[in-house]
C-alpha cells in the first residue's frame, strides 16, 4: 500500500520537481556568481594595478635604444692618488678570523674642514678587534689637507687617536662656536667629540649622547629638524646584536666554513633623533616624534637601518627622512611641523621595490632631478638585483621603482651597490651615479663563482635628454686603471680634494687601504663652487640658472654609507659661461640671492651676508 494518497503524491512529486529545478537554477546563479567574481578578482588584482601602473608609470625617459654610449670617449678619466696624498693608513676592521657581524659592515668617512682653512680635511673610521688589549689600537685617523690634495696625518695632535668598534661619522658645528665637531657611531656607544682650536674633546657623556651600550649605531647625521635655529642629530641603528649571540648561531657558508650571519637573524631596532637643547646637551626622544617603527603584525622593531639622506618633498623648508633598512620596508619620516615624524614608507611606494618586496638594501642617497622634475632616491642593493631607484610621481608623495626605466639594468645587477652617490662629474649640469661596490662574504668566491669580495666601482652616466634622465653604464675601462681596480669598499665621500673644481672621489675598502681617485675629466665644462657657513648652511636650499641649466640642490653632507662628503656644493655650468641667478633659501626662511656671476669661481654665503 502506497505511503501517500495519489492526489498527495503527485502534488509531492511536483513539489519535488520545483525543488531541483530551483536547485538546479541556484547551482548554475552560484557558478556564474562565482565565474563573475573570480573575474572580478584577476581584474582587481592583475588587470587593474597594470592599467594603473600604464598611467603612473608614465615613460618619463625614453627608452635605453634612443640614449647608446657616444662614439667618442666619455671624457671621465680618473687618477688614483692615494699613494702620493699621504693616505697610508689601512682602515681596520676588527678581524681576528671569527667573522663577527661587524667587522664586515665597517668603513667610514667624514670630510669637513675641521681647521677652518676652506680645505676638505678627511676622518676615516675603523673597527678595533672584539677582545685582546684595546688599548693598542686605535679607529680612527685625521688627515688635513694642504689644498692641494696633500693630506698629513693630524691624529695624534688632534686627540683622535681613539679605540672604539666605529663605524661613521657626521660632523657640523652644534654648538654653533664656528668649529667643526664630530659625532662617530660605533658598536657599543658613540662619541660626541667637540673641537677646541684643533683638538676635539670628548664630550659624549655631559651631551647624553652616547646611546644605549648595547646598541649598533651606524649612518648618522645633523640637521635642524625642528627649525629652532641648532643642529639636532639623527642616528641609524642596525639590528640587536652582540658577539655571543653571532657565535651562538653559528653561521655558515657552505655548511661547515665560517660565514657572516645574516641580518635576518637578528631583532630589529629603531633610529634616535636628539633635540639639542641649546646648552651643549641634547634630549633623546625618537619614540614620542615618531620614529620608532614596529611591525604591524608582530609588534616587533622594524628597522634594520644602515643609512639614511634627508629631502624636502614639498620645499616647505622642513626636511623629511629617507632611511634605508636591511631586507625590511624602508621608512619615509614626514616632517610634521610640530617636532613629531609620520611614517609613510609603504603608503608612498618606497617602502618596498618594484615587485613589491623588501629588499637588502644598504647606502642611500637623494637628490632633486631638474630634467624630469622628480626627487630621486637610490638605494644600494645586494648582486644580482639592479640599483634600487626612486622617483616621485605624480604627486608629491608617491614614488615609483624606475630602476629599469632610468638604464639601471643588468649593469647595476654584476655588483653589490654599499653606497650610491650623486654627482655632476664631467660638469654638464646633469647629476650621474657614483656606485663603491664590495661584496659582505671574503669567501663568496668559494660560494659563487661568479662574484668576488673585491669589486670595482661603477659610474653611470645621465645622457640628458630634454625633459628626461637616463643613465648608461660607462666601462671601467674607459674611466682609468685606477679606477677600475677591484676593492671592498664600504664608505664613500666626494670633494674637490685639489681645488681645481670638479669633484673627486674618496673610497674607504673594508680592512684595507682607502683610495683616493682624482678627477681628471677633460670635458671644458664650466663649473660654479658655493661653500655655506654657519649651522644654519646644513639643510639650506641652493637653486642655479645658467642658460638652459636649472639645479636645485639640497646642502646635506651625509650621504651614502656610513659617510659625509663635503658641505660645498658643485654646480656644473655645462657651456655657460655665466649664472644669471643664484639663491640660498636657509632653513629658517630668509633667503639670499644675486645675479651674473662668473663661472669658474667659489662663492662663499653666510646667512645675513649680502
Amino acid at each position: 500500500m502506497p505511503d501517500h494518497p495519489p492526489e498527495e503524491s503527485r502534488e509531492v512529486a511536483g513539489d519535488e520537481a520545483r525543488i531541483g529545478r530551483a536547485l538546479r537554477w541556484s547551482l548554475w546563479a552560484s557558478a556564474a556568481t562565482g565565474l563573475v567574481a573570480a573575474c572580478a578578482w584577476f581584474y582587481v588584482v592583475w588587470i587593474l594595478p597594470q592599467k594603473r601602473a600604464a598611467v603612473i608609470r608614465l615613460p618619463l625617459a625614453p627608452p635605453a635604444a634612443l640614449h647608446p654610449v657616444p662614439d667618442e670617449p666619455i671624457p671621465f678619466v680618473f687618477t688614483d692618488v692615494t699613494d702620493r696624498s699621504g693616505f697610508s693608513w689601512p682602515v681596520p676592521n676588527g678581524s681576528t678570523g671569527e667573522k663577527l657581524l661587524p667587522e664586515t659592515m665597517s668603513g667610514g668617512c667624514a670630510v669637513f674642514d675641521y681647521d677652518d682653512d676652506g680645505d676638505p680635511d678627511v676622518l676615516l673610521v675603523g673597527n678595533i678587534p672584539w677582545e685582546g688589549d684595546e688599548l693598542s689600537e686605535a679607529s680612527l685617523r685625521l688627515y688635513r689637507n694642504d689644498g692641494s690634495g696633500n693630506f698629513l696625518d693630524v691624529t695624534l695632535e688632534a686627540g683622535l687617536n681613539l679605540p672604539l668598534h666605529g663605524m661613521g661619522a657626521a660632523a657640523a658645528d652644534y654648538d654653533g662656536n664656528g668649529s667643526i665637531d664630530l659625532f662617530v657611531t660605533a658598536v657599543g656607544g658613540n662619541l660626541l667629540l667637540k673641537n677646541s682650536a684643533g683638538r676635539f674633546e670628548d664630550v659624549t657623556g655631559e651631551a647624553g649622547v652616547a646611546g644605549d651600550p648595547s646598541a649598533w649605531s651606524t649612518s648618522c647625521g645633523w640637521f635642524d629638524y625642528d627649525r629652532d635655529g641648532d643642529l639636532d642629530l639623527f642616528v641609524a641603528n642596525y639590528v640587536e646584536w652582540s658577539p655571543e649571540l653571532d657565535r651562538r648561531l653559528d653561521c655558515t657558508l657552505t655548511g661547515s666554513l665560517r660565514g657572516f650571519c645574516r641580518p635576518e637573524l637578528f631583532a630589529g631596532s629603531h633610529p634616535w633623533l636628539y633635540r639639542n637643547d641649546g646648552n651643549g646637551r641634547f634630549t633623546e626622544f625618537s619614540d614620542s616624534a615618531g620614529l620608532r617603527v614596529r611591525d604591524r603584525y608582530t609588534g616587533a622593531l622594524a628597522g634594520k637601518s644602515l643609512a639614511f639622506a634627508l629631502l624636502d618633498l614639498e620645499f616647505d623648508g622642513w626636511l623629511d627622512i629617507v632611511v634605508s633598512n636591511d631586507g625590511t620596508p624602508n621608512f619615509l619620516f614626514q616632517n610634521q611641523r610640530d617636532g613629531t615624524f609620520r611614517e609613510i614608507g609603504s603608503s608612498s611606494g618606497l617602502g618596498f621595490d618594484s615587485s613589491g618586496s623588501a629588499r637588502r638594501q644598504f647606502g642611500t642617497d637623494a637628490a632633486w632631478m631638474p630634467e624630469s622634475g622628480a626627487w630621486g632616491v637610490a638605494c644600494g642593493t645586494v648582486t644580482g638585483e639592479p640599483l634600487v631607484f626612486f622617483r616621485s610621481a605624480v604627486r608629491p608623495l608617491q614614488f615609483n621603482d624606475d630602476s629599469l626605466l632610468l638604464g639601471f639594468g643588468p649593469d647595476s645587477r654584476l655588483s653589490q651597490k654599499v653606497s650610491p652617490l650623486f654627482c655632476d662629474f664631467d660638469l654638464d649640469g646633469r647629476l650621474d651615479m657614483l656606485m663603491a661596490n664590495g661584496h659582505w662574504e671574503p669567501g663568496i668566491e668559494q660560494l659563487r663563482a661568479s662574484q668576488s669580495y673585491a669589486q670595482s666601482p661603477d659610474l653611470f652616466w645621465n645622457t640628458g635628454q630634454p625633459g628626461a634622465e637616463h643613465f648608461v653604464h660607462v666601462s671601467q675601462d674607459r674611466l682609468g686603471p685606477g679606477f677600475s681596480t677591484p676593492l671592498a669598499a664600504r664608505g664613500a665621500a666626494l670633494a674637490d680634494f685639489d681645488g681645481d673644481g670638479d669633484p673627486d672621489i674618496l673610497l674607504i675598502a673594508n680592512g684595507g687601504p682607502p683610495r683616493l681617485l682624482r678627477n681628471d675629466q677633460q670635458a671644458g665644462h664650466q663649473w660654479l663652487r658655493v661653500r655655506l657657513q654657519g649651522p644654519r648652511a646644513v639643510g639650506a636650499r641652493v637653486e642655479l640658472t645658467a642658460g638652459a641649466i636649472r639645479q636645485t640642490w639640497l646642502a646635506v653632507p651625509h650621504r651614502g654609507y656610513l659617510s659625509q662628503s663635503e658641505l660645498a656644493v658643485t654646480f656644473g655650468l655645462g657651456q655657460a659661461n655665466v649664472v644669471e641667478r643664484l639663491a640660498v633659501y636657509w632653513p629658517d626662511a630668509d633667503v639670499w640671492e644675486e645675479s651674473n656671476l662668473p663661472a669658474g669661481t667659489s662663492r662663499v654665503i653666510t646667512p645675513g651676508s649680502k
